[in-house]
């Protein structure tokens, strides 16, 4: 079955329809006020396999992804980004956790390491209630041979309508488009067909989305 073109999704209402708010955005304001991003471009090696493409160096991979995103918290950053298959799905799991704290209103946007379709179920179905997960359903695009999602994590602090309480969200957003060059991706990564696109309400807002490298060059 063909990977439909992928399209934008508001995510903004995509949650609202499940009863989360998020906050209004100051660094997606269009306006000449300035804010802080935090931007890591890790020294590493990956080890690349038909099951996923992770860190060679899982050890360090994890504090070097640790301390920046603490110091990411501590100098209060607007906007932090990891690069493709970068962070490692323990740092998630810390998050997720409150031992790695997210600050309000910002937007994390982490480049992870790659992940089974069930590893990533698993995760969504052992969350506590304060963690919010949205993702496409990635089983309709997989065809056999291909065993792994590419995945880019956009965390941010919500509130869930009903009650005001303070909820986690998570968006995983997946790889559209494979690699060039090589047929690695090709023949073992499943495609994702949704983009995120981040906004404040209203129509005067910068849009925010996340381009997953290869993606760049189809949209």
């Amino acid at each position: 079955m063909p990977v439909p073109d992928p399209y934008i999704e508001p995510t903004r209402e995509l949650l609202l329809n499940e009863g989360i708010l998020l906050p209004s955005f100051p660094q997606l304001e269009p306006d000449a006020e300035p804010y802080t991003v935090a931007l890591l471009q890790p020294k590493a090696e990956i080890a690349a396999a038909p099951l996923g493409v992770k860190n060679a160096n899982h050890v360090l991979a994890v504090e070097k992804v640790r301390r920046f995103l603490n110091f990411a918290h501590e100098q209060q950053a607007s906007i932090c980004v990891t690069p493709e298959y970068c962070c490692p799905w323990e740092i998630i799991d810390e998050i997720i956790g409150g031992q790695i704290q997210v600050p309000e209103q910002a937007i994390w946007i982490l480049g992870c390491e790659a992940i089974s379709i069930a590893e990533l179920r698993g995760r969504e179905a052992a969350a506590p209630r304060g963690i919010a997960w949205l993702f496409e359903a990635p089983e309709p695009h997989q065809v056999p041979g291909q065993m792994f999602l590419d995945p880019a994590c956009i965390v941010m602090r919500g509130t869930r309508q009903a009650t005001n309480e303070p909820v986690l969200v998570v968006v995983v957003q997946f790889k559209t488009e494979h690699m060039g060059g090589i047929p690695f991706e090709q023949q073992n990564m499943i495609r994702g067909a949704r983009i995120y696109e981040l906004k404040n309400p209203g129509d005067y807002s910068i849009r925010l989305v996340c381009l997953l490298c290869s993606d760049a060059l189809q949209h």
